[in-house]
């Protein structure tokens, strides 16, 4: 049982060893890691100065809105006058003072939905922390992601004052200069943060653009995709066709560093205790597999379909071998080894070949170290009964190997000649 304990221990341990932000995370009650970066992005840029009004698109699991309540709400002298907006396609956990809406960010009802909640008025500050499932293909990546920016930035035209704010991420590519040119055509100003908790080794970034001012007679609608390459080589553009957008790295830079691993106490004398995660997941796409997991009936690689019944290890020696999947299962590359193993015929590495004997386990570990095989010894074994040598045991194998070998050597002396 102190075995079992020590385990589970270390597994829960090894990710706040880590990453920091994880553990921290965790131990200030934020439902992700992902809230630091929104926090480090206001103390560089002041964002929720003044605001009353706001929405967090693709918000699941929650943690920017949770944000957004505790520092708008916690800083107003009437915390009822804040009016904060979660949108996302997946349910999420209820929040304080957060009004949610499980809605699609590209369908115009949403951004009249939104809207409504503020009676009749528009957001001060939209943020969105939305990205797709990564694939590890990175133009593939940030091209869905650039994508996804784009129809939050529609429905952000819809719902967001002019003078607002808006917060998004993006995954920085070759071709993100088209980008931050459509996003300077509705905000003045245009940077790229990079907040401490996001790490180094990852291509994300966010863009924070100020006050927002739509060109004169600007129509919002969702049918128009403000995004289009065209095959244009954008390196290739000069003046004032290719936008440079300022990089600013936000957060405390002699903080923690999200790439590096700490130790689990963090301050001498504090004694680390584990926190499990905040919030877990209530919908997750995992839910049928950990259910079948629950249920023993989830297959693992290799092994058949169905409802595996319980076993003893030794059972489950003996199953046999066609009752596991496998690609080449008909004739494996290791049959061969497995009929010699039956027949007792497979050579342990530094002993005799040849079929030895039957003995149990422990004759075996009483065999003296020096009655096996060595580069100058004789093929012979001892046996732990009567402390006999049985010499010559193998003595027609080893010959004709003795005689291949010969062979060998013997054509390998007259290629070199």
């Amino acid at each position: 049982m102190v075995y079992i304990y020590i385990y589970i221990y270390m597994g829960r341990s090894s990710k706040d060893k880590r990453d920091v932000y994880y553990r921290l995370a965790k131990e200030e009650g934020w439902r992700a890691r992902s809230a630091f970066k929104l926090l480090q992005i206001n103390e560089e840029f002041c964002i929720f100065e003044g605001v009353k009004k706001a929405v967090d698109l693709c918000a699941a699991p929650g943690s920017w809105s949770q944000v957004l309540s505790r520092k708008l709400r916690g800083q107003s002298a009437n915390p009822d006058d804040v009016k904060i907006v979660a949108v996302d396609l997946q349910a999420m956990a209820p929040l304080p003072g957060v009004i949610q809406i499980q809605g699609d960010i590209t369908e115009e009802s949403t951004a009249h939905q939104i809207i409504s909640h503020f009676k009749g008025e528009k957001a001060d500050l939209v943020v969105c922390d939305g990205a797709p499932d990564v694939t590890g293909l990175h133009d593939i990546d940030t091209y869905i992601q650039a994508q996804l920016l784009v129809a939050a930035l529609n429905i952000t035209t819809h719902v967001l004052r002019p003078g607002g704010t808006f917060v998004a991420k993006i995954f920085r590519g070759k071709d993100i200069t088209l980008l931050y040119s459509q996003l300077k055509i509705f905000f003045p100003r245009v940077t790229v943060a990079k907040p401490r908790s996001s790490r180094n080794s990852s291509i994300e970034a966010f863009v924070v653009c100020q006050n927002y001012s739509p060109p004169e007679g600007y129509i919002p609608t969702m049918a128009n995709p403000l995004l289009n390459y065209d095959c244009v080589d954008f390196d290739e553009l000069e003046g004032p066709n290719r936008i440079i957008v300022p990089f600013i790295a936000c957060g405390d830079l002699s903080g923690f560093d999200s790439d590096r691993t700490y130790p689990l106490e963090l301050k001498e004398g504090k004694e680390y205790v584990y926190h499990p995660p905040v919030q877990t997941p209530i919908d997750p796409p995992y839910k049928e597999a950990c259910e079948l997991k629950k249920q023993q009936q989830l297959t693992k690689p290799g092994m058949s379909c169905g409802k595996l019944e319980e076993h003893t290890r030794e059972e489950y020696v003996h199953i046999p071998a066609d009752t596991i999947d496998s690609k080449d299962s008909h004739d494996p590359p290791y049959k061969e080894a497995c009929e010699l193993k039956k027949q007792l015929q497979l050579t342990k590495p530094g002993m005799s070949c040849g079929k030895l004997e039957e003995h149990t386990r422990e004759e075996y570990d009483h065999i003296p170290a020096d009655t096996i095989d060595s580069k100058d010894s004789q093929p012979c074994f001892l046996l732990p009964q009567d402390n006999s040598f049985i010499s010559q045991v193998t003595l027609n194998m080893c010959d004709d190997m003795e005689s291949s070998l010969s062979k060998l050597n013997l054509e390998t002396d007259n290629s070199s000649g």
